[in-house]
């Protein structure tokens, strides 16, 4: 009887011997935490730049059905004066510009019959939103989404505007002639001389832009030249087109505070504007930062990026992501590449342009 009572105290476990249980399985577990985070990251990446692959695939295929590139459609301007007659209905009032001009929507809208959302494209009705309502600017396309970031929305008025993560890109304002500082983004106003060449340098190019005479009934229609595979001189395999572009980790969604956050707020559905067109180098505009390159979300954007146009949030231009060390692009020809942040800016710049005839190493930038 005396064994047999030793034998069953032996098979329990002292306090002490427990508590160094809990901490090793205490050990392990935050040993093995980031690693599983890591992992989960990279998985997300990794469907990122399958999201991108899908982009490219349907650029390809637009290429194929229009004879060109998806353009970057009209200005911001543009797109509300086409959409609503806003502010004034006799704005628009006979003109042609309903019935083959150009189309005002951007990039991102132009692709959705490839990335098979015909239904929501349909919602579109005549260059507006049919019936009031606005299901087309309110549903998130998961392609147009980085998982690391998450489905996104901005409220505008009564509305929720789904946000996208990647734009095309644009010439930097570094290239103009100096006194000229980028677009011609109001359409009260021609387009600058040099916005063609040195702005819509690379493959998403502006679709055109109207110069519209107030209450008038009359306007003057710039087309801005095509892009076909023919004119991306540089290769397509070694130019970008479309990038992870950079959005400050607080401001993923936003919410409707009366600001006019025109560089996001419009989502993949409108035009010509920083919500879907980036630059990578910047040092002309009025209240920018004098750099606007590659940045991670979670780097602390310089209180001088607040300062335009709205004063509670950052006013982003340029590209990046929510992943740790590199972001995501996808070139002409379909293929995408992951970028490292400290990339050279200026072989960036190059890299995003058609037909400057530079030579570029790739090796320095991948």
């Amino acid at each position: 009887m005396i064994a047999s009572s030793a034998r069953r105290q032996k098979t329990a476990f002292t306090l002490i011997e427990l508590l160094v249980v809990i901490a090793i399985i205490g050990i392990l577990v935050s040993l093995l935490l980031p690693a599983v985070q890591q992992v989960r990251e990279a998985a997300r990446r990794t469907e990122c730049l399958n999201n991108l692959k899908q982009i490219g695939l349907a650029s390809q295929n637009f290429v194929s059905a229009q004879g060109k590139f998806p353009t970057a459609g009209g200005s911001d301007w543009d797109f509300w004066v086409m959409q609503n007659g806003w502010p004034d209905p006799d704005w628009i009032n006979g003109m042609s510009v309903r019935n083959g001009r150009y189309e005002s929507a951007g990039w991102s809208f132009q692709l959705l019959e490839f990335i098979e959302q015909d239904n929501l494209a349909r919602q579109r009705k005549d260059f507006g939103w049919e019936g009031g309502d606005y299901p087309l600017i309110s549903t998130s396309i998961s392609t147009y989404n980085c998982p690391s970031r998450g489905e996104r929305f901005g409220v505008l008025g009564l509305n929720a505007v789904a946000l996208g993560d990647y734009a095309g890109i644009m010439g930097s304002e570094n290239d103009l002639p100096d006194g000229e500082w980028g677009f011609s983004f109001n359409e009260g106003q021609s387009p600058n001389v040099n916005e063609a060449r040195f702005v819509w340098s690379g493959i998403i190019s502006r679709g055109g832009h109207t110069d519209f005479v107030s209450n008038s009934g009359s306007s003057t229609v710039t087309k801005f030249p095509r892009v076909t595979f023919a004119s991306i001189t540089d290769g397509s395999s070694n130019t970008a087109m479309i990038m992870e572009k950079a959005v400050a980790v607080e401001n993923w969604s936003i919410p409707d505070t009366g600001g006019y956050d025109f560089w996001e707020l419009k989502g993949y559905y409108s035009g010509a504007d920083w919500q879907n067109m980036r630059v990578v180098t910047d040092n002309a505009g009025p209240g920018t930062n004098p750099d606007v390159g590659i940045i991670s979300d979670s780097v602390t954007r310089p209180q001088a990026w607040h300062s335009y146009p709205t004063g509670d949030r950052p006013f982003e231009k340029g590209f990046g992501s929510a992943h740790p060390a590199t972001f995501n692009s996808v070139f002409g020809d379909g293929s995408c590449r992951p970028i490292a942040y400290n990339v050279d800016l200026t072989l960036m710049n190059n890299l995003g342009k058609r037909n400057d005839g530079t030579v570029l190493d790739l090796s320095q930038i991948f």
